[in-house]
């Protein structure tokens, strides 16, 4: 997973992205994934970048935390020809900060769904709304960091 960087704003064009994450991709051993979390660096991966990235053989897909639902429809759309996977909510697949505190819950989430439970998956994904909004947005790591054995405050 490989940050959009953002430490030079202003020279982070398209052009300037594309070379970056190329030049990332063919150095790693391993696939990766373009990471764009705008809130967080300022900077939104455009969107022409990701077209030409999604082509890269070892450029697996995007996490694009930017919450633009119809720019992720977009990009699946018009990544449909390659091997190219968003992974966002409702697509293939996500990065769930409130797993790194309640995981359990998550893989029951997921069990229920795989097993068609749709009504006791509703239910216990409204319990997980509220731990879920004070993880990924109103407390953010901080609430991680104290949730998570031998860190944080609290004896931890």
């Amino acid at each position: 997973l490989v940050v959009t960087p953002c430490y030079y704003r202003g020279a982070m064009t398209s052009a300037a992205l594309i070379q970056h994450y190329t030049g990332v991709a063919d150095a790693s051993p391993i696939p990766m994934v373009l990471y764009s979390v705008p809130a967080n660096t300022g900077l939104d991966l455009p969107l022409e970048a990701v077209l030409t990235l999604a082509q890269h053989p070892n450029i697996l897909g995007i996490k694009d935390s930017g919450g633009d639902i119809t720019r992720m429809g977009l990009m699946v759309h018009k990544t449909q020809q390659e091997d190219f996977l968003l992974v966002s909510p409702g697509a293939s697949g996500g990065v769930c900060a409130l797993a790194n505190v309640l995981g359990a819950p998550l893989c029951q989430l997921d069990c229920l769904c795989r097993e068609g439970r749709w009504q006791e998956a509703r239910d216990l994904q409204h319990r997980l709304i509220e731990p879920n909004m004070a993880v990924s947005g109103q407390h953010s790591l901080g609430c991680l960091r104290v949730g998570v054995p031998g860190h944080g405050r609290a004896g931890g």
